[in-house]
């Protein structure tokens, strides 16, 4: 029945059902992007940037941690800054199988624009893993840590390889030696798979943050301890004091407490 309306209908009002129209939009702005020309081309295109970086700040761990005004914006700066850089990586590459004009401007206008989205992607991305793992303690020492790390050296193997591009190959790509760049370039996308793929773990890796919220929702859920039953009965001679534990109905254990006049 997957297919039947209701079952349909379910999916698509979970936030997850947000986060799979939105990326279905961003594909179809992309395709009317691509069939554009002149301005519209440019507005289809950012308006498909728009949908595809808000498609993951509407579901997810890291989009519904508190604070939200915080978390939310970081997940879509954080998408956005890795669609530009990544999504721009395979399109230079072709442009520069045939050097020209075409090529040129690449080259000239994707150095001066990546700066501003390697800074969006390293504060947010700051800004997430700060609410995620929380203050440094025994928390971290968890496999969702681990994988960050492997992460975070990832990507710094990736903006190394970005500066030497920009620093070395750039200029001889503009001179007409555009292979060595290109080859840069399919390492840089290699190297951003492996970054995905790593990320794609976090799905089955809680965070300290999130490990913390379920054991302190599991507490508040857990039943309150039941206090004894207590009876005291007396004649003119003795007192017992009668306690029953658990003080409800059912098995029990009772305990007497028998003291007689003379103590």
């Amino acid at each position: 029945d997957i297919f039947a309306p209701d079952t349909l209908a379910a999916g698509l009002a979970t936030s997850y059902g947000a986060t799979l129209l939105a990326g279905a939009a961003a594909f179809a702005l992309t395709l009317l992007a691509l069939a554009a020309a002149g301005p519209a081309r440019g507005v289809a295109a950012s308006l498909a940037l728009v949908a595809a970086a808000l498609a993951p700040a509407v579901s997810g761990h890291a989009a519904t941690a508190e604070p939200q005004a915080l978390t939310r914006p970081a997940v879509a700066l954080h998408a956005a800054a890795l669609l530009f850089w990544l999504g721009a990586l395979p399109p230079l590459a072709l442009t520069l199988v045939t050097p020209g004009d075409a090529a040129a401007r690449a080259l000239r206008r994707f150095p001066a624009a990546s700066p501003a989205a390697t800074g969006l992607l390293l504060v947010s991305g700051i800004a997430l893993a700060a609410v995620q793992l929380g203050p440094p303690g025994p928390a971290w020492l968890v496999p969702y840590a681990a994988i960050l790390a492997a992460k975070l050296a990832l990507v710094g193997l990736l903006l190394l390889l970005a500066l030497w591009n920009r620093r070395r190959l750039t200029a001889p790509a503009l001179a007409g030696e555009a292979a060595p760049l290109r080859r840069s370039i399919a390492l840089e996308v290699l190297l951003a798979l492996v970054v995905l793929t790593l990320v794609a773990a976090w799905r089955a890796t809680p965070s300290p943050r999130a490990i913390a919220a379920a054991a302190a929702a599991q507490a508040d859920l857990a039943p309150a301890p039941i206090e004894p039953a207590w009876a005291m009965l007396m004649d003119e001679r003795t007192m017992v004091m009668v306690y029953a534990e658990p003080g409800r109905a059912g098995p029990v254990i009772l305990n007497l407490d028998i003291t007689t006049d003379d103590g």
